[in-house]
């Protein structure tokens, strides 16, 4: 019945289905949804298939596939993923470079996780060599995008003696979370 359903309606229908917790025709829609190259419907469904704790689903090759195709509507969502796949090797080889693209490729269109990921690769300095000016510079795009992450720019600033922008930063640990170590 719901083949019928125009793009956006299914799209709408899939979400209901999700909040309700009614998920035995979920994987049905999303494949009917993706064949239809609606590229939401493409990653959530290759968010599914990337979940290594459903080994009936499993297919992490084909998740990488959806969110290139998802990506090419660009969808901000399968741009920030596929980056994660490919920092990671996972479902394709892995790619620090493109990985590096495909999150500011997320960040430009509006996801402010993208602009994250690609602070944090420069922040711990693991798979790229460690820039803490162009982490600052990537965290504070985040940030634009509702994306904080205080306890890093706290660390930045401390390393760079900033201590005025640190105790800004510090100000705003309500919770103390990280605050009292700079203390």
């Amino acid at each position: 019945y719901y083949q019928v359903f125009d793009a956006q309606t299914l799209y709408n229908y899939y979400l209901e289905l999700q909040r309700s917790g009614k998920e035995e025709d979920i994987v049905e829609i999303l494949e009917f949804g993706a064949s239809k190259n609606h590229s939401n419907m493409m990653t959530e469904l290759g968010i599914l298939l990337a979940n290594n704790q459903n080994e009936e689903l499993y297919n992490p090759e084909r998740a990488v596939a959806l969110y290139q195709e998802a990506a090419k509507q660009s969808n901000k969502y399968a741009w920030n993923n596929l980056g994660y796949h490919l920092q990671n090797g996972l479902g394709c080889e892995q790619n620090i470079e493109k990985a590096l693209e495909a999150y500011k490729k997320a960040g430009e269109l509006g996801n402010g996780m993208g602009w994250e990921n690609v602070a944090d690769l420069y922040y711990f300095g693991v798979q790229i060599d460690q820039n803490y000016d162009e982490a600052l510079l990537y965290y504070k795009k985040a940030e634009k995008l509702f994306h904080f992450n205080d306890d890093k720019l706290a660390e930045i600033y401390y390393a760079k003696e900033d201590f005025g922008k640190l105790i800004s930063i510090l100000k705003k640990d309500k919770q103390e979370k990280f605050a009292p170590f700079y203390y």
